[in-house]
């Protein structure tokens, strides 16, 4: 552990910041994949219970039940329910507002993975380059330097560029990871809400259950 300590210290000031790169792109991931359980966005049976209860007219419990277990799928159910008196076009053009909503809110914190993976290696970088500046002004003060001395000032000054990609690999392919997940579930909102909106409008043209 201490070689680390001693390894960061000798990397200069800029280890700091891709340090607090790394702490908020973990931190960013954590969150995302707790908000991202299938059962938070899927409770479970709600969905087939939902269609069902639709498809024998029973809208006011669907909605009802919608409501007591809150989820982008609930919210994507209670819309199309309670707008299906604005016909096809309408409840779709609805649930798509709401959809894009969901999945809006779905993706927040996760454009900060992107951001750090791309900052941490320009950190890297300045550190570096600032680190072989300092290198070269003390070697240009030296009459007869050591190649031992100007070796030892480059690989402290390369340590910067190292952190700064450790650091941003991880963090781009998290972002990557958390992307494919919520295009997933975009997928299967999508997919739901045409399935309901045929409960709704079955191909007679009229909602099961109504008079």
């Amino acid at each position: 552990m201490s070689e680390y300590v001693d390894l960061f210290i000798k990397g200069g000031p800029l280890m700091v910041p891709i340090l607090l790169c790394s702490i908020v792109a973990l931190t960013i991931f954590l969150e995302r994949l707790i908000a991202l359980k299938p059962d938070r966005i899927f409770p479970p049976r709600l969905a087939e219970t939902v269609l069902d209860l639709a498809k024998g007219g029973q809208f006011d419990a669907a909605v009802s039940l919608s409501r007591k277990q809150p989820s982008p799928l609930s919210a994507l159910a209670v819309v199309a329910l309670e707008s299906r008196g604005t016909g096809r076009a309408g409840v779709k053009e609805r649930m798509e507002e709401v959809g894009g909503i969901e999945v809006a809110t779905l993706a927040r914190y996760v454009g900060g993975l992107s951001t750090v993976a791309t900052i941490s290696p320009l950190l890297g970088l300045l550190g570096t380059v600032t680190g072989m500046v300092k290198v070269f002004q003390g070697v240009a003060s030296v009459e007869d330097p050591q190649i031992g001395q100007l070796a030892g000032g480059i690989w402290e000054a390369l340590l910067t560029t190292v952190a700064g990609l450790v650091v941003a690999i991880p963090a781009y392919l998290a972002y990557r990871y958390l992307e494919g997940r919520i295009d997933k579930i975009a997928g299967r909102l999508e997919e739901y809400g045409l399935r309901l909106l045929d409960e709704l409008f079955p191909v007679n043209g009229r909602p099961e259950g109504d008079a």
